[in-house]
This record gives structure tokens, C-alpha cells and sequence, in this order.
């Protein structure tokens, strides 16, 4: 009887570690399947894309390799370059503010991952690199083909850059690019255009991310957006926009806290490089542009965005909602003596 025990407990651990992995493998592939489109716009292969579980692996060890090497030094570094970027941006009477802030998270995060000086890039090719991102990824949602003619563009831009460099597979820049960028520049925009106290703004913002959190698959492993406004969790107003929830949160909430995902899908950027990256970028526009110089205008005037942006309601997810955001310089009286 023993032996029998034995031998079903043996049998019972190897099908229990055929099903975890069968059960990892599924997820992943799962993951992978949803972001083929990406795969179609831009012909990268990363670890949200690969369906291999090897290949994954290798590239989440590198991208922690990449984030993880940044020291106090660094950061400061970071900050200056950012308040470089945007007062050499501001310097006329008007700046679109969206196109800014592209501009500086592209800039910052090559400099992240890449070590490029993001003082001797080329505006036009970065802006190039931007909106060309930003173009494919709207017709990526779409049945539309990827733009010849804006594809062609992206890989001139990014071999200005990168001039060794494949431009598609696994030696796509991309791979890493798109990642760090995409979600970067959206967050730093979003809480950049708010006015609140200094308080926590960027983890305000990262659980306020519309359609931030919802599995793109036809079964929802995780609704990420939906934890982030629970009641019982978040206090009555969990659907509003309100950086003074953080001075007293409860422990339960920090643990629901998860725009970098969670369990076995944890991003890399998680514990240092993303909450610090935001905070760093959005500290630097708070600095850069202040109420007292600059005033933000909306086309058209009175638009719905505006009251959002004035108010404390979730924000519209669509990425080209905020496209014809302006600032302003206010004009300034000479008095007589």
C-alpha cells in the first residue's frame, strides 16, 4: 500500500508541473496573440509578442539588466536633461503640448535604454519617430494594412539612431522602444495636464489609466482598471481623479495597486525605473510650466476635454483626444515708472 502511495503522489506532483506549465505556456501564448497586431505594424519581437517561453525569459532579464543600472547620479542626470529638453521646447510663444511631451519621453527613454545623448537629437527625426509610433499604432487597431510610406519613415528615423540595427525581428529597436515610450508619454501628459498640490501625482495617475488594465483576449484573466476604483479600497470617490488619497491609503489598497501588472505578468519598469521615470518628467513639466507664465487652451474652446482636465472625472482613453492641447505664454505688463 505504501508503494502505491508513493507512486500516486509522485504521479499526482509530475501531472500538477505539467499543468503549471501547461497553464504558464497558455498565458503566454494568450498574451502573445493579442499583440500580434503589434507584431503586424511593427515588426518587432519582444516578450509580449513571442509565444516562445525561452525567448521570453531572455528578453525580461535584459530589460531588468537595462532598467536596473540607473543610480541616484543617473536620476539626476535624467532630471536635468528633462528641464534642458523642455526649456530649449518652450522657448517659443506657443508649444503644442502633446508633441513636448512625446518629444522629451522619446528623448529620455533612448537615454535610458540606449545611454544616447538626448541633447544631440535631432528634433525632426525624433518627431518623425513619434508620430510615425503613434500613426501605426492607431491603424494597428484597425483591419487597415500598416502605411508603407509611414513604416518607411519610422525605420529612417530609427536608423539615424541606430544605423547598425535591424529593423525588424529581434534586433528591432522596438522591441524595447514601444514598451518603455508608448505608455510613458500618455501617463506624463495626462498628469502634467491637471493642477493638484504636490502630492502623488504619477501613482494618482498610473491607476487612473483609461483601459489601462483590461486583458485584450476573449476571456479577462485580470481588469486592472476595475481594481483601481474600488470603494471599499479607494474611498467613495475611487472613480475620480483625487492625488490626496495617497497621504492616508489603506495597506489593502497598495497591494491592488498594479498598473505594472502583477504575479507572473510583472513589468520590468515596476519597482524603480517606471514610478521614478513618471515622477521625474512629470516634476519637471510642473517646473518648466507654470500658471504664472503659461496658460493651457483647448480647440475647440469649451470641449468636453476641457472640463475633464478642469475637473476630476476619468479621462477619455482615446490617444488623439488631447492632440490639440496648447500652452501658451501669458503676456507680461511693463509697468511705468
Amino acid at each position: 500500500m505504501r508503494t502505491i502511495i508513493v507512486s500516486f503522489s509522485i504521479a499526482s506532483m509530475v501531472a500538477y508541473v505539467l499543468w503549471k506549465l501547461h497553464a504558464r505556456r497558455e498565458r503566454n501564448i494568450s498574451t502573445a496573440y493579442s499583440n500580434q497586431r503589434l507584431v503586424r505594424a511593427f515588426d518587432i519581437d519582444n516578450a509580449f509578442t513571442s509565444k516562445s517561453d525561452e525567448y521570453r525569459k531572455l528578453f525580461t532579464l535584459e530589460a531588468r539588466v537595462k532598467l536596473s543600472a540607473l543610480e541616484e547620479a543617473d536620476w539626476k542626470r535624467i532630471a536635468s536633461h528633462a528641464n534642458a529638453i523642455l526649456q530649449y521646447g518652450l522657448t517659443e510663444q506657443q508649444c503644442c503640448l502633446d508633441s513636448l511631451v512625446r518629444s522629451m519621453s522619446l528623448k529620455i527613454t533612448l537615454h535610458t535604454l540606449f545611454k544616447l545623448d538626448p541633447m544631440d537629437m535631432d528634433d525632426k527625426f525624433i518627431g518623425d519617430i513619434t508620430s510615425s509610433i503613434n500613426d501605426l499604432w492607431v491603424e494597428s487597431k484597425t483591419s487597415v494594412e500598416p502605411s508603407a510610406t509611414t513604416t518607411k519613415k519610422l525605420r529612417q528615423a530609427l536608423a539615424r539612431f541606430f544605423p547598425n540595427a535591424e529593423s525588424s525581428g529581434k534586433g528591432n529597436t522596438l522591441n524595447f522602444i514601444l514598451p518603455a515610450y508608448e505608455a510613458l508619454w500618455r501617463v506624463v501628459l495626462s498628469a502634467s495636464s491637471r493642477s493638484a498640490a504636490p502630492l502623488p501625482l504619477h501613482k494618482e495617475r498610473l491607476s487612473r489609466v483609461p483601459d489601462g488594465g483590461k486583458t485584450a483576449t476573449d476571456i479577462v484573466i485580470a481588469d486592472i482598471e476595475k481594481c483601481h476604483r474600488i470603494h471599499s479600497l479607494w474611498g467613495i470617490n475611487a472613480d475620480k481623479f483625487d492625488p490626496s488619497r495617497w497621504k492616508n491609503l489603506k495597506a489593502e489598497a497598495e497591494g491592488a495597486f498594479m498598473p505594472f501588472g502583477n504575479a507572473k505578468f510583472i513589468c520590468p519598469a515596476k519597482r524603480v525605473y517606471g514610478p521614478m521615470l513618471i515622477a521625474v518628467l512629470v516634476a519637471a513639466l510642473a517646473k518648466q510650466i507654470t500658471a504664472e507664465k503659461w496658460t493651457l487652451e483647448l480647440y475647440p474652446a469649451g470641449s468636453e476635454t476641457g472640463h475633464e482636465l478642469r475637473g476630476n472625472e476619468a479621462l477619455i482613453a482615446d490617444r488623439k483626444t488631447y492632440e490639440k492641447m496648447m500652452i501658451r505664454k501669458k503676456k507680461t505688463l511693463l509697468i511705468k515708472s
